[in-house]
């Protein structure tokens, strides 16, 4: 057993991690013992140039979500990467076996992937991430996406769709009005909430993914609300009352709308009087 630095996790001998950059293409060929009874096979060749190829195999039988924690976890300590995994509890897994293949003109696919009973917590806080499940089936050279959807702070994020054998896609993504510190607080990095912190914040989206996949013509509508930022090292806020924004892509271009409402910097400029005090002022934008 090769054991990571601090921690009980172990990557039995038999298990290998192979990458491969070379220009245009990347290859990746691992077969990886999460624990002692779960682990997930990964091959996989893209080429990402004027003619892109996909394929794609991904294999696990059942992956829990607590153990792809702890291995992580014990992954970026041995590195050295300061992480937030020691401090969240999860419960749920993974299970699946599906081989996918595309030019972005035709498509091939076999399988399944699966997430059952899946949820996330952040020990001491009110932030939770619950329901997590997923059922996309990849059968007959199809993809259909019957089910994708999670409970952020009980708001519903949820994806359905189908892309079909001649690489016809149809996907759309909503949500509710799904508050962005527990995002924040799950998903970044430990270092930058050590530098920023989000106050306050709520982002609600709707997107759609349709056409041809080399041709793809995503539509997105974002709303922001409320938004408030703190940097902590250089002492000033960041405020938005607003943000509305709607977006149609094509391949190499985009065109929209962004509308900004009540945007401010605030900084907070320290005074030495008798004892220190903290003034604000604040500029528009």
């Amino acid at each position: 057993l090769r054991c990571l630095v601090g921690s009980e996790m172990c990557i039995r001998d038999r298990s290998y991690a192979h990458l491969t950059f070379d220009g245009s293409k990347i290859i990746a060929d691992s077969d990886l013992n999460i624990s002692s009874d779960e682990k997930i096979d990964i091959k996989a060749n893209i080429k990402h140039a004027k003619k892109p190829v996909v394929d794609l195999n991904v294999k696990a039988e059942k992956l829990s979500f607590s153990n792809i924690f702890k291995f992580a976890n014990a992954l970026l300590s041995s590195l050295n990467i300061p992480s937030d995994f020691s401090k969240m509890s999860a419960q749920g897994y993974i299970t699946s076996d599906f081989s996918l293949k595309t030019d972005l003109k035709n498509f091939e696919s076999d399988g399944y992937f699966k997430v059952k009973n899946g949820a996330i917590a952040y020990n001491g806080l009110n932030v939770s991430i619950k329901d997590i499940g997923a059922d996309i089936d990849f059968s007959n050279n199809n993809v259909n996406i019957k089910k994708a959807s999670a409970l952020i702070n009980d708001a519903l994020i949820s994806a359905k769709g189908t892309i079909n054998a001649k690489s016809v896609a149809d996907i759309t993504l909503n949500s509710e009005v799904i508050p962005l510190k527990s995002i924040y607080t799950v998903f970044a990095p430990a270092d930058v909430k050590k530098a920023y912190s989000l106050e306050s914040g709520t982002i609600r989206l709707d997107a759609k993914v349709q056409g041809k996949l080399d041709e793809i013509q995503p539509v997105l509508a974002l709303n922001l609300d409320n938004l408030r930022i703190k940097d902590k090292i250089n002492g000033f806020i960041l405020s938005n009352q607003n943000t509305n924004i709607d977006i149609k892509a094509k391949s190499n271009s985009f065109t929209g709308l962004v509308d900004v409402t009540g945007s401010k910097i605030t900084t907070l400029n320290p005074v030495s009087y008798t004892h220190l005090r903290a003034h604000e002022t604040s500029q528009d934008l």
